[in-house]
């Protein structure tokens, strides 16, 4: 059986809490999918350069897109060869400030979701992950952020959101995972039915019935997701 490897990138700003997110949706969907081999890589704490001095950019530069590309397609073709049947569904999620910037991997990607999350939250959330609470510490954190983090998400991260298949804000934090978690379900349905097309047509055909009848944790709206993306959703 041959089966494609899915990818899905989710993006956002600092201190959304994106790996959680991550490690969240693969844990309800191994609970549908126990077969499913689930690979998260946090891009904010992998494939990172420095420059000479071991300092950080505040930019794209920071992360060597070249070999993270490699690897993905790497890992989009090698996963989707010879699979027998039984085997289990190789699922992707790329999660990280910059899972939306390189072109590339976007072109890869199969869902790229950006998690929409206002400053003062983000100031909050990396306050409370620094345990910078008071004295230096926290003055130096806020100058970081004033200098550097504010300037790299107006210039860098945030116009990356145009790039999203589906934008979720973080009012409503479960109502965004479930959204998510419906439509990397859909995707994962349409990923088994392509697969068994080839093998028997009889068998797509009930499966795909199937696809259409598959209700949605959370029904937004009264609109699935789009599996070929030719919609655009946001949902702020």
């Amino acid at each position: 059986m041959v089966e494609k490897t899915l990818l899905v990138n989710i993006a956002g700003g600092h201190a959304t809490e994106l790996y959680i997110t991550a490690r969240h949706i693969k844990a309800r969907l191994l609970i549908s999918y126990p077969d499913a081999d689930f690979n998260i890589i946090d891009l904010d704490q992998s494939y990172q350069n420095k420059d000479q001095a071991g300092l950080k950019n505040y930019s794209y530069k920071d992360y060597d897109f070249e070999l993270l590309y490699n690897e993905l397609y790497r890992q989009k073709n090698d996963g989707s060869r010879n699979r027998s049947r039984g085997r289990s569904r190789n699922i992707i999620i790329l999660c990280g400030c910059y899972a939306l910037y390189d072109k590339r991997i976007n072109n890869l990607s199969d869902l790229k979701v950006y998690i929409d999350c206002d400053s003062d939250k983000r100031l909050i959330n990396l306050i409370r992950e620094k345990e910078c609470l008071e004295g230096y510490e926290l003055n130096m954190l806020l100058t970081e952020y004033m200098d550097h983090l504010r300037i790299e998400m107006d210039r860098y991260i945030q116009p990356t959101r145009a790039s999203a298949d589906l934008i979720i804000p973080t009012t409503d934090e479960k109502l965004g995972e479930e959204i998510l978690i419906s439509g990397i379900s859909h995707l994962i349905k349409f990923n088994d039915l392509e697969t068994n097309k080839t093998e028997n047509n009889s068998n797509s055909v009930s499966m795909l019935k199937d696809c259409k009848n598959y209700q949605p944790l959370w029904d937004f709206q009264g609109e699935f997701m789009d599996l070929e993306k030719s919609r655009y959703y946001d949902l702020s």
